[in-house]
């Protein structure tokens, strides 16, 4: 690359990142020092024009003594240049090393940044990665604000995802990892709430030289900021006044609506050193915050209904019933059909609209924490929505502890929280109080699958098929559970029961082409998922159709329907799609950082998930394989040693750990492991499509075991 660019003369690098190279230059014509930042050619090649000069009409906007100054704009050799003021100074971590101001010197240059803040968002712009690294001491002891490479504007959101997008096809995670918001590591956009999470984490360092979130690794960061509070400010520097204190732990707060909502704020609360009411004693408020935020839920879904959301169910085909009763069982019923379009959402209506009038109705508080359960499952993995639907449940227990329907939403919590023997306790009173209940049994007999009580599952599961035997639901899930057990002629019958009583239905043809594939018959697998993808374009299919074109040797194709699963709306948090993906990208050239970044992916997502209970065999033995994958050995063994002590006869346990062992460089273990899982009945097909096994299958050893095999 050529020395110069027009009338400027490169000098010294002077920073490097993910979107290009900072240069300090010279500009010939007004002798003065500037800064060059070339974007890279990845970014300023991409598939939107605009994305190349984003950042630039970003810095174009701001005027403001507090953030960086763009002079100008240009293209280069295919780069685009931007040509920005020289900031002469020092990092902001090194300047408060260096000369260790007091507080209030502290926070003047802290609310100068929050001024900058407040000017970027007044114009709709989000810096996205606010951090230390990312603040300049200029000469005058001037904090400025630099690096808006992860900003967006709000008009043109599609210029900020396509900035971002890399060849996964998707955006992924913004920003820095010490500093994220909750909300933007879960896979949401950043904005102005979330800037002041990453704000509040700036501020606590300055205040304390200490980061609010710190930790050896990535995963143990992800799980302090998605579960912990940091320590106390006092316990840092007992001098910070608590009302400053009491600021930053609001900032930090895991909940955005208990932050504060502008930086107008931010600043108003330190020229006032008033920061809003603490929090004090949440427990006790607990009941009455989840009643307050039931009534607000349930006023907007009114705006919605009476914006035109018309009635939607299998048996109640008419107007909205007028009755309480009538409308609880159509909000049932909408529960019961729910893989109908649009059938969750209208469901969460009518139980929002009844607490609208009625704010203490267990039954339609009930309902609504089925609903949101059913969104957790079925369409978007989201903690957040896990917690809100076990909070509304816990509310209609308080509500009334005689209905079903409480019990039956608390057992779906804890079940989806990972909590298998209160789960358990849960579904055993909601059957006690109603035999009958349809959530109860469908709930009871999915969480005996999942724990792998197979027998007790299909005796469940046939009692709903006995009460319920023209819905589709139970013969799916017997079908699933008979998968599990290995029995996949009767799980096919069961399969094809499901399609052909609910022929709309895609999780039958989920578990149709599961079964098939298992059966040996990929082509046949393949035809029932593109079957199930004619009615609706379901993330769980494409990722069916991902393993089955591996399976096949075609991981382009592969790596292409785990990328439209992934894609698919409430999906990103699929951690199983993204270490898929992960699998996919190893076998195709040129995919080796692609390959790490969707491994990375899966373990942080798979680790919040193990958060609330760490003794889930299943979960960790997946989170010692991906450490594998992804070159942590020691995470690895660690992951996969606690899921052997769980379940050592677990099958895909043994499994798992064989690839571990392998990885490790345990010849010997992983054969061992493998001959294990094998006994303990994993197919064969499973073994054999596993890429990270492709040097023990060359092995004679592993031929032999083979050989020792019954046929």
């Amino acid at each position: 690359m050529s020395t110069t660019i027009g009338r400027y003369t490169l000098g010294e690098t002077v920073g490097k990142g993910a979107y290009g190279t900072v240069y300090r230059a010279e500009d010939t014509l007004l002798d003065r020092s500037v800064a060059i930042k070339l974007l890279n050619k990845s970014v300023s090649d991409g598939a939107d024009p605009k994305a190349s000069l984003v950042e630039a009409k970003t810095l174009a906007k701001l005027n403001h003594p507090n953030i960086v100054t763009l002079f100008e704009i240009s293209e280069h050799d295919g780069h685009t240049a931007m040509v920005m003021e020289y900031l002469d100074g020092e990092p902001l971590k090194d300047y408060l090393k260096r000369a260790t101001p007091p507080f209030e010197e502290r926070l003047a240059l802290v609310r100068q940044l929050a001024d900058a803040l407040r000017a970027s968002h007044s114009l709709g712009i989000v810096h996205a990665d606010i951090k230390p690294g990312n603040i300049i001491m200029r000469s005058g002891e001037v904090p400025v604000l630099v690096d808006f490479g992860l900003a967006k504007t709000a008009p043109t959101a599609n210029d900020m995802e396509t900035l971002t997008r890399g060849s996964l096809g998707q955006s992924l995670i913004l920003g820095t990892l010490p500093y994220m918001a909750p909300e933007v590591m879960k896979g949401g956009k950043p904005d102005e709430v979330s800037d002041i999470f990453s704000f509040g984490a700036l501020l606590y360092e300055v205040l304390t030289g200490e980061r609010a979130f710190k930790a050896g690794s990535d995963a143990e960061i992800v799980h302090l900021i998605l579960n912990e509070d940091p320590a106390p400010i006092s316990a840092h520097t007992p001098d910070v006044p608590t009302w400053c204190a009491n600021l930053v732990a609001r900032m930090l707060s895991k909940e955005r609506a208990a932050r504060p909502q502008t930086f107008a704020d931010v600043l108003k609360a330190i020229d006032s050193a008033d920061p809003g009411t603490p929090m004090r004693d949440r427990k006790a408020a607990d009941k009455a915050k989840k009643l307050v935020s039931l009534k607000r839920i349930a006023a907007a879904a009114m705006v919605v209904i009476a914006l035109g959301a018309g009635f939607y169910g299998a048996r109640f085909m008419g107007d909205e019933p007028l009755t309480v009763s009538g409308r609880i069982e159509a909000g049932m019923d909408r529960l019961r059909n729910f893989e109908q379009k649009d059938a969750i959402e209208k469901a969460q209506a009518t139980f929002q609209t009844l607490l609208a009038e009625d704010p203490e109705n267990a039954a339609a508080t009930g309902g609504y924490s089925l609903a949101l359960l059913l969104e957790y499952a079925s369409i978007e993995a989201d903690p957040i929505k896990l917690r809100n639907g076990k909070a509304s449940a816990e509310l209609a227990l308080a509500l009334d502890d005689q209905l079903a329907i409480s019990h039956t939403a608390m057992a779906w919590a804890l079940e989806y929280d990972g909590k298998a023997l209160e789960a358990d306790q849960a579904y055993q009173r909601a059957l006690s109080l109603d035999p009958t209940n349809f959530f109860a049994l469908q709930g009871f007999g999915r969480h005996l699958k999942n724990t792998r009580r197979y027998d007790e599952a299909i005796r469940v599961l046939l009692d709903g098929v006995n009460h319920y035997p023209k819905f589709g639901r139970f013969h799916i899930l017997l079908a699933d559970t008979y998968y599990k057990a290995g029995n996949y002629d009767k799980a096919n019958a069961s399969a094809m029961m499901g399609v052909q009583l609910a022929p709309d239905n895609v999780f039958a043809y989920r578990t149709l082409s599961a079964v098939l594939f298992a059966k040996g018959d990929s082509f046949g697998a393949i035809s029932a998922a593109q079957k199930g993808l004619q009615v609706r374009p379901d993330p769980m299919l494409y990722g069916n159709l991902g393993s089955f074109y591996f399976a096949l040797g075609q991981y382009a194709q592969s790596a292409n329907a785990f990328e439209r699963a992934i894609d698919a709306q409430g999906n990103s948090h699929h951690y199983i799609m993204w270490a898929n993906l992960g699998d996919a990208y190893s076998m195709m050239p040129g995919k080796e950082e692609d390959r790490k970044v969707a491994y990375r992916r899966a373990i942080q997502l798979l680790s919040a998930r193990l958060q609330p209970n760490e003794n889930r065999p299943a979960m960790l033995s997946r989170a010692g394989l991906y450490y594998a994958k992804s070159g942590q050995p020691k995470e690895a063994l660690q992951k996969t040693e606690r899921a052997l002590e769980l379940a050592p006869k677990n099958r895909w346990v043994l499994f798992r750990a064989s690839v571990v062992m392998e990885q490790a460089g345990e010849r010997d273990k992983a054969l061992k492991l493998l001959g294990q899982s094998m006994d303990a009945g994993h197919p064969l097909s499973e073994i054999q499509n596993e890429p990270y096994l492709n040097a023990l299958r060359e092995d004679p050893a592993y031929h032999k075991l083979l050989a020792s095999r019954p046929s």
